[in-house]
């Protein structure tokens, strides 16, 4: 079977999802619209591979990771963490 594809900053401007920026230096985190990304990275891009144009802006780290911002209002993934019941 075939690998499921990432997704890719079209989807998320098309669905009206921001990018979530953490780093994993610092701890600090980032909303960033994905259109302004789309113009310097384009539309394919996928969106864990984001991760390596950003550095940031707190202490200037590039160990950062790049996810879709699954907020309550909008539909996302949701998983269970965590021992048995």
């Amino acid at each position: 079977p075939l690998a499921p594809r990432p997704m890719r900053l079209a989807y998320m401007r098309d669905e009206g999802l921001n990018l979530f920026v953490y780093c994993n230096r610092c701890f600090r985190n980032r909303i960033m619209p994905a259109a302004p990304l789309i113009k310097r990275l384009g539309a394919d891009t996928a969106v864990p591979n984001v991760a390596r144009h950003i550095r940031c802006r707190v202490c200037g780290g590039r160990d950062v990771e790049t996810r879709p911002d699954w907020t309550s209002d909008s539909p996302g993934v949701i998983s269970r963490h965590g021992g048995a019941d």
